[in-house]
């Protein structure tokens, strides 16, 4: 048995779409995945523990990173047919946006940063038609047409290979983050974690870079 940890979106989009692959290459284990959203998870309890950090990230745990990638900006072809395609951060003022809850951002604004993390940052103030602390109900919205989201590539490289969203505003990113694997110690690593740990690193990488070649998906 591997005991896997990580927060809900992370276990739906990066953990569930490795069961088949993974059980298919090693039959005989069996994982077991948590998810748990809280702040301070308890690593020492599971194998792996996810963690999606942005640049801050500094905390005291034994992790190893796994890929980083930039948040993006998208949208549903549908929804963009119907209300025009933002060119410039401030176009976002006109459209109806759908905003993640966090502590370290003023309420109703959109930041955005050209060319990457060196580059200039503009704040859009905007007016949400749905605000929530939770990424993955942003995604469905996002994917169901209701606008226009900010969201980790990571989380939407399926969806922008398949068409499903459509990355705009395609030279500016909304923050860069890194995917992280906590471990509950450096002593010694069953070999069915550094297996998962492989196969994670293999399949996460390739599924950026393949949603990256992705029509509109990169500037």
């Amino acid at each position: 048995v591997l005991r896997l940890l990580a927060p809900p979106a992370l276990a739906v989009h990066i953990l569930a779409p490795l069961v088949a692959g993974f059980r298919q290459a090693h039959p005989r284990v069996t994982l077991e995945i948590h998810a748990d959203a809280s702040l301070d998870p308890p690593i020492g309890d599971y194998d792996i523990t996810l963690l999606g950090a942005d640049e801050r990230f500094n905390a005291n745990v034994i992790a190893r990173p796994i890929v980083s990638l930039d948040g993006i900006v998208c949208a549903s072809p549908e929804y963009l047919r119907a209300h025009g395609i933002p060119q410039v951060p401030e176009d976002l003022k006109h459209h109806q946006c759908l905003l993640r809850r966090r502590s370290e951002t003023r309420p109703g604004v959109m930041r955005l940063l050209e060319g990457g993390d060196e580059g200039r940052a503009v704040e859009v103030a905007v007016q949400p038609v749905c605000v929530s602390n939770h990424i993955d109900t942003l995604l469905r919205a996002t994917l169901d047409g209701a606008g226009i989201s900010s969201q980790p590539l990571d989380l939407t490289a399926p969806y922008l290979r398949s068409g499903r969203l459509v990355r705009v505003l395609e030279s500016w990113t909304t923050g860069h983050f890194t995917l992280y694997a906590a471990l509950p110690s450096r002593k010694f690593m069953p070999a069915r974690t550094r297996a998962f740990l492989d196969f994670l690193s293999q399949r996460t990488r390739h599924s950026i870079e393949e949603a990256m070649q992705a029509p509109g998906a990169h500037g």
